[in-house]
Parts: C-alpha cells; sequence; structure tokens
C-alpha cells in the first residue's frame, strides 16, 4: 500500500469520529413530547446550531416552539423560522457575546411553569455565555481568561473560574428559571460532568471563589482589585447543590468518537486498534506518554494504531500560536516512533489557528529533510502549525459543528 493509503485512512477515520456526533442523529430519540406551554429553546456552543437545527425539524408547526441560541462567529449556521440566531467570541467572550447572553437570560426568565424549557450545550458555551457579573468589567474578564489560556491551564481550572466571572454559568441560568429544564449535553471535556461543559449553566457548582482564587494564583494570574473584592465578599459565589426541576444529560462525547474512529481504521486494513482512551495536559508530556505507550506495544501484530481523546493544552512562552493538536504532532514526529499521525480538534479548530490539526507520514518527514526544517525551533517558539503549513500538511475542516474535543491517531505500520 501505498504512504498517501495510510493518511488517507487517517483522515477518514478522523472524518468518522466527527460525524459520530453529528446532532441530526444524535438529538432526534432525546426530544421530549411538546408541552402544555410554550416550549423554549435556549443553547450555546460550536455545536448548537446543529443541534437547533435537528429540533426545530423535529416538532411539527403547531407545536409552540421558540428561543435563542449562541454560536460562535463565523460558524455557518442554518436559516430558521422559530428560533434565533445570535453570535459570540470563542475563546475569549466580546460585546456580542454579554448581549447575547442577556438574550437568553431574558428567554429563561420568561418562561412560567406551564414551559418547558430545552437547552443545547456543547463545548464553547463558556466564552458564548461570557456575560461578566454586575461590577466586573468585559475587559477584566477577558484579561483573567486570557492569562489562564496562555498559561496552558487545564479546562477544569479555566472553567472554575469562568463559572464565577459570568451572570449565566455555574448553574446561574438554571437558578433564573421557574420551568423545567432538560439540558441535552454533547461533552468536549475529559469525565463528562455537566458543570465542567461549557462551564455547567445548567447545573450546581460545587467549586467556590476560594477555588477560583487558588487557579489564578497557581497559574501566576494577575488578578483585576475588583475581582479579588468581589471574590473575598462572595459576590462572585455559585449556586450549589441539585436543580429538581433540571436534568442534564449527555447525549454525546469523545468516547463515541473513538469508537467510530477505530472501526474505521480496522475496515481499513489496521490489525490492531488501542482504543486508549481520554487524555489531558500538556501537548508535549501527551506526546512522551504516546511515546512509552508505542514503544511497549511494539510487539502487536502489525499494522497497528493507538487512538486517543481528550483535550491537550499548551504553555505559550515563544512567538507562536500555540495549537495543542500540531504541537502534540511536532513533539511525536521529533521522537520518530510512529510511521504516521494524525491529531486534530473535532471542533475544526486547533486553539488560535484556522486549521483542526496536522497529520504527517515518511514522505513529509523525507520533505522536511530537503527544506532544512527541523522541528526543535518551532516547538521552542510555540509555532507548530507553520511547520506544518510549510510542509502542507494542516487539515483544514472549517467549523465542523461538533465539539468532542481532540482526535490523535499515532500509527505504526
Amino acid at each position: 500500500m501505498s504512504a498517501d493509503y495510510w493518511l488517507q485512512l487517517l483522515r477518514r477515520s478522523f472524518d468518522a469520529a466527527v460525524s459520530s456526533a453529528n446532532p441530526a442523529i444524535i438529538i432526534p430519540s432525546h426530544l421530549p413530547p411538546p408541552p402544555t406551554g410554550k416550549l423554549i429553546i435556549v443553547g450555546a456552543g460550536k455545536a448548537a446550531a446543529g443541534m437547533a437545527q435537528a429540533v426545530e425539524a423535529h416538532y411539527s408547526p403547531s407545536v409552540s416552539l421558540s428561543g435563542a441560541i449562541i454560536i460562535p462567529h463565523g460558524t455557518p449556521a442554518p436559516q430558521f423560522a422559530r428560533i434565533d440566531i445570535l453570535r459570540g467570541a470563542h475563546p475569549l467572550p466580546d460585546n456580542a457575546s454579554a448581549q447575547s447572553t442577556q438574550r437568553l437570560i431574558h428567554e429563561i426568565t420568561q418562561a412560567s411553569a406551564d414551559d418547558f424549557v430545552l437547552a443545547l450545550v456543547s463545548g464553547g458555551g463558556s466564552s458564548l455565555l461570557g456575560a461578566p457579573l454586575d461590577g466586573l468589567s468585559l475587559k477584566d474578564s477577558r484579561h483573567v481568561i486570557y492569562q489562564l489560556l496562555q498559561a496552558g491551564a487545564d479546562v477544569r481550572d479555566i472553567n472554575i473560574v469562568r463559572r464565577h466571572l459570568s451572570v449565566a454559568l455555574g448553574g446561574r441560568l438554571a437558578a433564573m428559571c421557574r420551568a423545567p429544564i432538560l439540558a441535552l449535553i454533547i461533552s468536549d471535556v475529559v469525565g463528562d460532568a455537566p458543570a465542567d461543559i461549557a462551564s455547567g449553566p445548567f447545573s450546581g457548582d460545587i467549586s467556590t471563589c476560594a477555588d477560583a482564587l487558588a487557579v489564578l494564583s497557581a497559574h501566576n494570574v494577575d488578578c483585576p482589585p475588583t475581582l479579588v473584592t468581589m471574590f473575598a465578599d462572595g459576590t462572585a459565589e455559585t449556586p450549589t447543590g441539585h436543580f429538581i426541576y433540571v436534568e442534564n444529560r449527555i447525549i454525546a462525547g469523545a468516547e463515541q468518537a473513538l469508537a467510530a474512529g477505530a472501526e474505521t481504521l480496522r475496515r481499513g486494513g489496521v490489525q490492531t486498534v488501542i482504543n486508549w482512551g481520554e487524555h489531558a495536559g500538556d501537548a508535549h508530556e501527551l506526546a512522551m506518554t504516546h511515546k512509552q505507550k508505542l514503544l511497549a506495544v511494539q510487539s502487536e501484530p502489525h499494522p497497528i494504531a493507538l487512538i486517543s481523546g481528550g483535550e491537550a493544552t499548551v504553555n505559550v512562552i515563544g512567538g507562536g500560536r500555540g495549537g495543542r493538536n500540531t504541537e502534540f504532532a511536532l513533539s511525536l514526529w521529533r521522537e520518530n516512533v510512529a510511521t504516521h499521525v494524525l491529531s486534530c480538534d473535532t471542533d475544526g479548530i486547533d486553539g488560535q489557528q484556522t486549521a483542526a490539526g496536522a497529520m504527517f507520514g515518511p514522505q513529509e518527514q523525507r520533505r522536511a529533510v530537503e527544506m532544512k526544517l527541523l522541528a526543535e525551533g518551532y516547538l521552542a517558539d510555540n509555532n507548530s502549525g507553520d511547520f506544518f503549513a510549510r510542509l502542507d500538511t494542516l487539515i483544514n475542516t472549517g467549523p465542523t459543528g461538533v465539539n468532542v474535543n481532540d482526535y490523535r491517531v499515532c500509527l505504526l505500520i
């Protein structure tokens, strides 16, 4: 088989992983019967448009259905007859995020006990619902989150802080509502905890202001004095406990994406596929753990693929834009332990890059030698995306409308 075949197979497995979380397929079986009152749709996230499209298509025009969802700027969206499309920024909230959040709050607070709120939640919702608490400026909120992102903070830590900055997160949307709520959630975090996905707008929060301060301290974040005061006096505290009128239901996540990718690899002739589950942490460190796993399975029948999901992080200290998936791929490139590698974000956007990630095989490695491209310098500058761009091996999908986190394949042939 040609080298191109194996890269094409890896790409097909990624496409299968993304398709496994297609809202049009997974949403309908979870939809409730129409309520006696109004069916109010609210939502936020990178998959919200597809989720809302499936919802509107499911219910007949005779059903009293209305509402609004927030999606990132630039994300393609279908035409809706009964649901409004709002916009916001990601990964840092902007004025549009704040205004859109207020619209969702209006929808929720107008719901009566006879109505039913159907919430559509997916990754990216934290920023889209990032309207700051009263007394906290959007500028200060953005400043804090930006520092955490640049420091390579774990998504759970970032979301602990986000929950304490926004008027909508950490269960605050649920606390505002008098109607029963079903939150359908597409998970983009390891462990699938509703409080961590989009920072849990409909889930009671067990973290505290003290926890948020500890995160900021651990990452040496310059915290605005106003926020320090709000943490100290409890103004920023989130609702705790369980909302008895709310169900948070996970309907898709990394597990089924990895299963779909694995099946594609098997059908393509990979004799052994090892699903290594979900992993979080620094992209370079994840590459080293994958290297050790690959060395440990050398005796397994070949071709052999090691697949994994989860979410890597990058501590950006150089002049590049990071990109956790390209950084992971380039770190493994340097170790020269896998013959073919693909690492992509299922939402189609790898950090601050426009690509989903990258892939490579022996041909790309030979071409890099001819072009005198050295991985070490690009890694030191957190500029892995440019390295793969020069080799024309970035994977550009555009926004996929899906978000079940990273998908990685390391192949030995």
